[in-house]
Order: C-alpha cells, then sequence, then structure tokens
C-alpha cells in the first residue's frame, strides 16, 4: 500500500514515431512540399544587388566663348597661361585655329609672341625698339615676320626703315629668308613668294633664299594694302601736279589699285572723297572703306567691285549719321560697321547681303569691334573695357570680362 507522500515510480509516457513512409506522415508533407521548396530557395538565393546610379555628367561651365587679353601688360589666355610683355602695338590674325601674332614691347625690348591655344610663346626679340610687320601663309600653317629701326620719314606718311631682316615661323623654328635690304613684309603669296620691302621699292622675293621676281616704285603709294589673295595692291597715290594758274606743283591724290607687281593701275576714287579704313572681302574680291559722301552728308560705306570695276554704297549717305569702319566676316556674307557720330556716341552694327536691313548689336554703344570670331559671333569691346560676343545664331550677348584689349577671341567646343 503506498504511503502518503512517497513516489512508488514515475508515470508512463507513450511517444509514437512514425516512419516516413507512414501515409499519414508524407500525406501533409506532400501538400506542403512546394511551399517549402520556395522558402528554401529564398533562402539560398543570394541578396539582390543594388548597384549605385551614375553620377551626372559635370555641367561644363565654361563660356561658349574664350579670350586672350591684355590687362596692365600682361597676356591671359582662356587656358590659364600668363606673361607680362609690355605694351601691345600690334596684333596679326590669321594663323591656323585661330593662332595670332602679337607685337610688344617693354622698357627694354621688342618681341614678337604667337598666342595659341596651347600658350604664349616667344619668337623674337630686339633690344630697344623696332617695328614689326607680319602676315601668315594662306592656309595659316607659317607666319613671316620683319622688323626695323624706325628712322623717321623719308617723306610725309612713307617710313624711313633702318636696320632689321625678313624671318619665317613653322615647325622647324624661326629662320632667315635671306633678304639684304628689306626690313618689312606684307604678304604671302599663295605660290609661296612673299612681297617684302624697305624705304622705296616693293620686292616679290622666294621664301627660301630672298630671289627677286619683281620689283615696285612704292615712293608715291602711302596707306599701303594687300588683298587677302595676294594678287592686288590698294592705296592712296601722290604726286605734284603743276597748276599753270598758280605757276605752282599742288598735291593730287588717288585712291588706286594694281596688281602685285604695280601694273595696269585702276582709279577707285578719288582723294577729295577722303576714303579711310580700308578692308577687304575675305576673298578679295572686293574692297570696302568709308568716305565723306556729299556735303551735308556723313560718312558712308563704299565697296568697290574688282571685276566690274563699279562702287557702291552699302546704304545711302545719310545727313544725321555716319556709317564707318567696316569689318568683313570670315565669309564675306556680312559685314559690321560703326554708325552714328564718327568722332563721339556711335555703336556697332551688322549687315547681312542678303538682307535689306541691318541689324542693330545690344550693348555696343561707345564700342569698338575687335573681330568676326566665325561667321555667326561678333566680339567687340566697349568703353568700360568689357568685351563682349554677340553670337548671331541665337541673339544673345556673353560678357567674357574686361581688358585693356582683347587680343584672340575663339568659340570654345563643349
Amino acid at each position: 500500500m503506498a504511503v502518503p507522500g512517497t513516489f512508488t515510480g514515475a508515470p508512463t509516457v507513450s511517444i509514437r514515431y512514425h516512419s516516413l513512409l507512414d501515409p499519414r506522415v508524407r500525406m501533409p508533407m506532400l501538400k506542403y512540399s512546394p511551399l517549402l521548396i520556395l522558402l528554401f530557395a529564398a533562402c539560398a538565393a543570394p541578396a539582390p544587388v543594388m548597384e549605385p546610379e551614375a553620377p551626372a555628367e559635370p555641367e561644363d561651365l565654361r563660356p561658349p566663348f574664350g579670350v586672350a587679353v591684355l590687362s596692365q601688360g600682361t597676356v591671359t589666355t582662356p587656358g590659364g597661361d600668363s606673361r607680362e610683355v609690355g605694351e601691345v602695338s600690334q596684333v596679326w590674325p590669321g594663323g591656323v585655329d585661330g593662332a595670332v601674332l602679337v607685337a610688344a614691347a617693354d622698357g627694354d625690348s621688342t618681341r614678337i609672341l604667337r598666342v595659341d591655344d596651347q600658350g604664349i610663346h616667344s619668337l623674337h626679340a630686339v633690344s630697344g625698339s623696332v617695328v614689326y610687320t607680319a602676315v601668315w601663309s594662306s592656309d595659316g600653317s607659317e607666319a613671316a615676320f620683319g622688323y626695323y629701326r624706325p628712322m623717321g620719314n623719308a617723306s610725309p606718311g612713307r617710313p624711313a626703315m633702318g636696320q632689321g631682316d625678313i624671318l619665317t615661323v613653322s615647325t622647324e623654328g624661326v629662320e632667315r629668308v635671306g633678304c639684304s635690304a628689306s626690313r618689312a613684309v606684307l604678304a604671302w603669296a599663295p605660290d609661296g613668294r612673299l612681297l617684302v620691302r624697305n624705304t622705296n621699292n616693293l620686292y616679290l622675293v622666294t621664301r627660301d633664299g630672298c630671289d627677286t621676281a619683281a620689283t615696285v616704285d612704292a615712293r608715291r603709294m602711302h596707306g599701303l594694302t594687300v588683298s587677302p589673295d595676294a594678287a592686288h595692291l590698294a592705296f592712296v597715290h601722290r604726286e605734284l601736279e603743276y597748276n599753270r594758274s598758280t605757276r605752282q606743283y599742288e598735291a593730287d591724290s588717288t585712291f588706286r589699285l594694281t596688281n602685285l607687281q604695280g601694273q595696269n593701275p585702276k582709279t577707285i576714287v578719288s582723294f577729295r572723297y577722303r576714303p579711310k579704313r580700308l578692308s577687304w572681302k575675305p576673298d578679295g574680291s572686293e574692297l570696302a572703306f568709308d568716305v565723306e559722301a556729299a556735303e551735308g552728308a556723313g560718312r558712308a560705306i563704299s565697296i568697290f567691285n574688282l571685276a566690274s570695276g563699279t562702287t557702291a554704297f552699302l546704304h545711302p549717305p545719310a545727313t544725321d549719321w555716319d556709317e564707318f569702319a567696316p569689318v568683313w566676316s570670315p565669309g564675306g556674307e556680312r559685314i559690321a560697321y560703326l554708325r552714328g557720330d564718327e568722332g563721339g556716341l556711335h555703336s556697332v552694327w551688322v549687315r547681312k547681303f542678303e538682307s535689306t536691313f541691318p541689324e542693330s548689336i545690344p550693348e555696343s554703344e561707345g564700342a569698338e569691334i575687335v573681330a568676326w570670331v566665325d561667321d555667326n559671333a561678333l566680339a567687340f569691346r566697349g568703353p568700360s573695357g568689357m568685351v563682349r560676343v554677340y553670337d548671331l545664331s541665337n541673339r544673345s550677348v556673353v560678357d567674357l570680362g574686361t581688358a585693356d584689349a582683347a587680343l584672340r577671341v575663339t568659340r570654345q567646343m563643349p
């Protein structure tokens, strides 16, 4: 008999183990097996890779135009190169990719430099004061320059040239042409010959060796310019004519055109119309200049066609404004000029030859024309020194900053 408070044994617990073959186990497992497979597959599959979004392209903050400027005697390029050069006296555009040559003088020397996309490069320097002249080859890949020490004037408007030389610049470096008498270079003809001069004469010479092909008397040529194709000379011809009534010789001047050898002269206009500021069309087929058209009228722009030998006004002369200082676009489809008072307030205008009406350039009051950047963009500099470009393709004005002078303006590709 059991005594209260004592154990006689642990209670028996029956545990049943069923085989997986037992239908009572197999049926529920078969029922849920697809869910289990999916669950196991999800647990075993690798987590999806989250790729970061590609960073946004950096915004190009460069202005659409770049400018090489002169400020306080220092030239600075769009790429950030800078060089102290002193006072700039002349700029010659026309090199490949917009390269220019620059003549500058500091207190001790005068030098000629090349400014291009790669920076600022000194090509030649002479101690003291000299006058440089320069031209580019027709494709802009080479240049020639001359220099001489100024010796006053041989006659009014005709400088006397002292010691100097003629040199060329190419990928091979700077080399002498070999001229013994010539000091200034005026043109590089398409056939490779150079037009050079001294105080009294012009010479058409070979680029290598300076062999003379033609000589032209230049003593009566004033304000001489050469067409871009190096086929024609334009100049003011001055000659003393004897006046029988006064029994004195009087100066008689005409605006003339000849070929490169000084032959076949044509009178473009009498000098009584006071032609000034000659500008050649880039293909050399026309010549623009401004004249005193009529008494009581302002200055007007006249265009001489070499093929027809005729002259026509860009616009009829006006009584209440001057039009002057024409500059052709590179393709010759447009011409820029100044309209207003020649000696006072004026602004920049552009005329496309397909259009009857000229276009006033915004924000150009009192400005000077710097240069055409290309056929659709014109650079100008205002009285405050602000350099601007007017883009005719979208009628927008781009400010490029202030400077004492703009030496080179180019369109920057994105």
